[in-house]
């Protein structure tokens, strides 16, 4: 995966390698806990720019962050799926992972958007991207992880997922987030 253009857009990572995934025993416990395998361009960027901030407004996580802790995300996120789809099916009309076959939850935003990695099925082969608009509004982007990214990021007035506002403030377009690493079981 070449990453060029997520690095003209971010800068340098300044928290691990795009080739720190593989070897992570963290994201091989989530993958087991959630009953399937990430994608890698998924895995490598973040694990290459580590639990961040882009622009102020758009949280990514990570599985061995403290405070964008990436397995706890999900969990917060399947269980207000589980418990809205009881009294508002409409607002998560799709499973979220642990299901099987459930979207992933990987980012939020400041205004409450999520993003979701989508496993492949329904027509596409690769993991795709959903965004759930805190309006309620479902959103499938038929592309990988790091091409949605690069739109975001590239023209955001195209997909608005980072504040206009805070895109055009912010001078810093990634902060690395008060990396602690989460405790982990050994």
């Amino acid at each position: 995966m070449d990453f060029s253009h997520v690095i003209s857009l971010l800068g340098e990572p300044r928290f691990g390698g795009f080739s720190d995934a593989p070897s992570d025993p963290a994201w091989d416990r989530l993958e087991g806990e959630l009953g399937t395998v990430l994608p890698e361009e998924y895995k490598s960027f973040v694990s290459a720019y580590g639990p961040c901030v882009l622009h102020g407004t758009f949280y990514v996580s990570h599985p061995r962050g403290a405070a964008l802790n990436l397995p706890g995300f999900i969990s917060r996120v399947s269980r207000e799926a589980r418990d809205s789809q009881g009294y508002h099916p409409e607002e998560f009309p799709y499973a979220v992972a642990p299901e099987p076959g459930g979207l992933v939850p990987v980012i939020a935003t400041f205004d409450s958007d999520l993003v979701f990695l989508r496993p492949p099925g329904d027509g596409a082969d690769e993991w795709t991207v959903m965004i759930r608009w805190d309006t309620f509004r479902w959103e499938w982007h038929r592309t990988g992880f790091v091409a949605f990214l690069e739109r975001v990021l590239g023209e955001p007035e195209e997909i608005p997922l980072i504040s206009r506002e805070s895109f055009e403030w912010s001078e810093v377009p990634y902060e690395v987030s008060e990396y602690q690493e989460a405790d982990t079981p050994s």
